[in-house]
């Protein structure tokens, strides 16, 4: 069970690597990049 745990909070970590990168790319925030990059630190803030 700890290891399924550690493997989904590494996916949201990539996610939101991906979605920063996507962020600085674009050199804009797009607000529903911005709405999941805000949501993904929450979680992974909360565990």
């Amino acid at each position: 069970m700890e290891k399924i745990l550690e493997q989904n909070r590494e996916e949201k970590e990539w996610t939101l690597i991906i979605v920063t990168l996507i962020s600085f790319l674009t050199f804009k925030k797009v607000n529903k990049v911005e709405r999941m990059k805000e949501k993904l630190k929450a979680e992974l803030n909360r565990k």
